[in-house]
């Protein structure tokens, strides 16, 4: 599978998941100068940003390895930037992970790691 077909592939299943989980998603591949914010949806009064991130097996890599620090400050900015353009009020927002792991086009492993920056 391509790189952009594994990407596209785990955002399209990380929106069902959320669906399924009770998040009512806002906004998907929310772009500015900073980057770009995957999948932006709502729970209970809180907006939530999910990064979403695909691997093949075998490569050697878990998804939520690629979540670095220097990725969690473009996060956190791009969180920010997101609420003082929306004009919404939420209670409260967060950054979650979804980390997908494929083999042959399925999935084998999903994780949702809530709440992924402490502050």
């Amino acid at each position: 599978m391509k790189t952009v077909d594994l990407a596209r592939a785990g955002e399209e299943f990380a929106v069902k998941h959320l669906i399924d989980k009770g998040y009512t998603i806002l906004e998907r591949n929310f772009r500015t100068k900073f980057g770009e914010i995957d999948i932006i949806a709502e729970k209970s009064g809180s907006v939530v940003f999910v990064e979403v991130k695909s691997r093949t097996e075998g490569t050697g890599y878990i998804p939520s390895e690629a979540v670095d620090s220097r990725k969690k400050r473009r996060l956190v900015r791009l969180s920010e930037c997101y609420i003082s353009r929306c004009g919404e009020k939420y209670d409260g927002f967060r950054i979650d992970l979804i980390g997908l792991v494929f083999k042959a086009g399925r999935i084998l492993s999903v994780e949702h790691l809530e709440n992924i920056i402490e502050g």
